[in-house]
């Protein structure tokens, strides 16, 4: 035998990070399938009189199995089959030859048990691998043994011990429990026995001598449960609870119906283990002083706490047991997990709020073969990104509506054993609570809209009435600064842009949109600040507040949607003239972006768009300012496109930034050094600009998303000095982008293209198979001339997130490095 296959199989096995005894057998199964075609493996323990087999093979029966296994009774063994497909009885015994490879398993000196290979043939096995046997029990015995009892004391002890293993080790597993049980009922020579855990659920098992006991089931599972929790210190479980029953014969019998049943004498026996009770017995008999001092004594070493020897899936001390007394405290789902994925422990709510049904599965990716709701993908996405997860949401597959909110926390220099803890929490509430809301929102703009619409079509009807009153008068429509159509006008728009805000809450509420499209006009800068702040004239004359708009002359025609900014500059005054004392100052003032666009849109490589002029409008007053807890809120992060802050004392100033966002601009909020406050609206200065604003935004938000789902997606840099158009280059590329899609264009399949101005675009895809080649989208990195006088070249620069990064800010500047390192050049 190799040593390298050795070494192979000891991987193996410390990768998966077993924890029961029967992971370990099914793993050291394959492997040595893999390594040596062996067929089967079968592992004797005599001190607990067990056996166990990994599979049942054709012509391998018990009684072949004994004689080869050299056991003296046939029947004196409890067989436990790990392939749970066959029934456990083997097949029909025939006159196949089989060759057996005994590995012993040592501590010191002593033997603790056998381990069989099974391969069909005779001298199936090398004179290799039967040199090898002494290295093969040392490796098996270092797998093996920490997983059974070794207590070297009397034979006695030691299969109180077996015993008591046995029944921890087969909760959930109603075959095994049965047995163990019925093994339990022949030793105390009871009418019944019964055993309740809490262990991550309730589970009650009971074994009856004849159905006559039926009636008392529930009497014996009362007086169990109330005294488990004496003894373990517990309140009284509500969780779920599954129960089995079990009897001995099916015939009635005569004696009992004639007889009493009542319970007239028993006895409880708690199950401890590492320190803390895991279950408690429950013997009972109908005779009186039916159990001696012996009969009781049998079960004496169930009640004493477990050593090292015990299998690892009980092993919560130390750190890991003061983590699941914490996690059976907190009023919502938890889990611990291993860095494998093993589920260490779970509380009763984890399993209520996933609806399982049964016991634990071992793994986090097993949990969608029994539960409504699959965590494969959470876990995945958690691993890959190596970060916290935070309210990550699973919809049912099965239960419509049904949601879950997941979070998963990394747990560092805690525990060995323990990697991670999720917590499950049943969000179906208050999202229901959410859809009510929003139709609740979606009703009350919707009922707006009636006496708006009559408002508005009042006053369209005075203002045609009075046009016509001042021609037939022969005076001048605007003859007075305060004439009545002038207020008319002023009050139309004003319900025109009422009207257009409950066409944005019903938009929002039906599909969650940012409001109506914009319709951007030129307009006169001057009149148009005038006619914006004219209702502010008079309370601004009663205050005595100074008021002066300044406009550069180069500025003095701009691009915008009219009914937006206005909404944005009516917003600020009013906030102004609250804040601003009798005798202050307020002022509008147009002038160029004197600021570093870079700094105003750090994700945008303005290096690469020359046309980028952006004017700066700016409110500013001598009032008490705006807060400061305000103003962070508000300003700009790193984040291009983050949603701010909607809280109610910074509403307003909250929907002049998405208005302006939306216009392709940036709003910052500027504090005076001892009062007072600036508040800057960035506008591009034509709408080109604008929309290469907000396409980075867009692309930016589909990014986050796709590496917030667990994908892996392709961003790219294109840096072109060739006048070619971008639709013909692209139609090089082995796979044809999708140019300028809108946000619900974007999926996880396929390659979006965004030019930004005529030298550089930027391109998305989420496709796996760019991920180990991400220049194969251009055929290798090399694409074609448009035509033969045209020289020049294409610089290409690409990142992977999550591995060259987590956000578009950190990718974008990776595929820029690597665009500037060297061009491609065009053939």
């Amino acid at each position: 035998m190799q040593f390298d296959e050795l070494i192979h199989l000891m991987k193996k096995i410390r990768l998966h990070s077993p924890g029961t005894l029967r992971s370990v057998l099914i793993l050291l199964g394959e492997a040595l399938d893999d390594l040596f075609g062996v067929d089967a493996c079968a592992l004797a323990i005599p001190s607990g009189k067990t056996i166990y087999v990994t599979k049942w093979i054709e012509g391998l029966d018990r009684v072949r199995l004994s004689k080869a296994l050299k056991l003296q009774k046939v029947h004196g063994y409890r067989y436990i089959v790990l392939d749970t497909e066959r029934d456990g009885k083997g097949e029909k015994a025939g006159d196949r030859a089989f060759s057996i490879l005994e590995v012993p398993l040592l501590k010191g000196q002593h033997g603790i048990g056998t381990l069989s290979l099974f391969k069909e043939g005779e001298r199936a096995f090398g004179q290799e691998v039967k040199g090898s046997i002494s290295i093969l029990s040392e490796v098996f015995s270092s797998m093996i043994l920490p997983f059974i009892s070794l207590d070297p004391r009397s034979r006695g002890e030691s299969e109180d011990e077996s015993l008591k293993l046995e029944l921890l080790e087969a909760v959930g597993d109603e075959r095994m429990m049965r047995l163990v049980l019925l093994r339990m009922l022949k030793l105390s020579r009871a009418e019944f026995c019964a055993f309740y855990t809490a262990e991550n659920r309730g589970y009650f098992y009971i074994m009856l001598e004849g159905r006559e006991l039926s009636p008392r089931i529930r009497e014996i599972r009362e007086k169990l449960k109330t005294a488990y929790c004496m003894f373990a210190n517990r309140q009284d479980t509500k969780g779920m609870l599954v129960e089995s029953v079990y009897y001995k014969r099916q015939e009635n019998n005569v004696t009992y119906l004639l007889g009493n049943s009542k319970i007239e004498s028993y006895f409880l026996v708690p199950v401890t283990f590492d320190s803390s009770v895991r279950g408690l017995l429950f013997f009972g008999s109908v005779r009186k002083d039916a159990f001696g001092r012996d009969d009781i004594s049998i079960f004496r070493r169930l009640a004493d706490e477990g050593g090292d020897r015990t299998p690892l899936v009980f092993k919560l001390g130390g750190e890991t047991g003061i983590l699941e007394g914490v996690l059976n405290s907190i009023p919502f789902g938890g889990a611990l997990v291993s860095n494998e994925g093993r589920i260490i422990c779970a509380n009763v709510l984890f399993m209520e709020t996933l609806r399982m049904n049964g016991s634990i599965p071992e793994m986090i990716q097993e949990i969608g073969r029994f539960s409504p709701f699959n965590l494969q993908g959470v876990w995945e996405e958690f691993g890959v990104l190596r970060r916290n997860l935070v309210d990550r949401e699973l919809h049912s597959v099965s239960v419509p509506g049904r949601v879950v909110a997941v979070t998963w926390v990394r747990l560092e220099n805690v525990s060995e054993d323990v990697g991670s803890v999720v917590f499950l929490k049943d969000v179906t509430a208050m999202r229901e609570q959410e859809e009510a809301r929003e139709d609740m929102l979606a009703t009350v703009a919707h009922e707006l809209r009636t006496p708006m619409t009559a408002l508005k079509n009042s006053i369209e009807i005075m203002l045609e009435a009075d046009c016509c009153n001042n021609e037939f008068r022969g005076r001048e429509r605007h003859e007075s600064p305060y004439s009545s159509s002038r207020f008319m006008n002023i009050a139309l728009r004003t319900i025109k842009r009422l009207g257009m805000l409950v066409d944005g809450l019903i938009d929002v509420s039906q599909a969650g949109a940012g409001g109506r499209p914009l319709e951007p006009v030129r307009v006169n800068v001057t009149e148009f600040l005038e006619d914006a702040s004219f209702l502010f004239l008079e309370p601004m004359r009663k205050k005595d507040i100074d008021f002066e708009i300044n406009v550069d002359e180069s500025l003095s025609k701009l691009v915008f949607d009219r009914d937006c900014i206005e909404q944005v500059i009516q917003n600020l005054l009013s906030n102004s003239i609250k804040n601003v004392p009798s005798g202050g100052r307020i002022s509008i003032s147009v002038s160029p972006c004197s600021e570093a666009l870079g700094n105003i849109f750090p994700l945008v490589p303005w290096k690469y768009i020359p046309t980028n002029r952006f004017v700066d409008m700016c409110v500013m007053d001598t009032g008490s300012g705006i807060p400061a807890e305000v103003a962070e809120r508000i300003n700009p992060s790193e984040d291009l496109d983050g949603v701010g802050d909607r809280r109610s004392s910074s509403l307003g100033l909250y929907i002049a930034r998405r208005l302006i966002q939306r216009h392709g601009g940036s709003f910052l909020i500027e504090r005076g050094e001892d009062y007072g406050s600036a508040v800057h609206l960035y506008l591009p200065v034509n709408p080109e600009i604008g929309e290469i604003v907000r396409t980075v935004r867009l692309v930016e938000g589909a990014l986050n998303s796709m590496i917030g789902r667990g994908l892996a997606p392709s961003i790219y840099s294109i840096i072109k000095e060739t006048p070619g158009r971008w639709l013909e280059i692209a139609g090089k590329w082995n796979i044809q982008p999708v140019v300028k899609p809108r946000r619900e264009e974007i999926t996880d399949i396929g390659v979006f293209l965004w030019p930004l101005g005529e030298h550089y675009a930027i391109a998305l895809t989420a496709e796996d198979r760019f991920a180990q080649s991400p220049a194969s989208l251009f055929d290798g990195g090399e694409m074609q001339p448009l035509d033969g006088d045209n020289v020049g070249s294409i610089s290409i620069g690409w990142a992977m997130g999550p591995r060259d990064g987590v956000n578009y800010s950190e990718l974008i500047a990776v595929s820029l490095d690597r665009a500037a390192s060297g061009p491609v050049t065009v053939l």
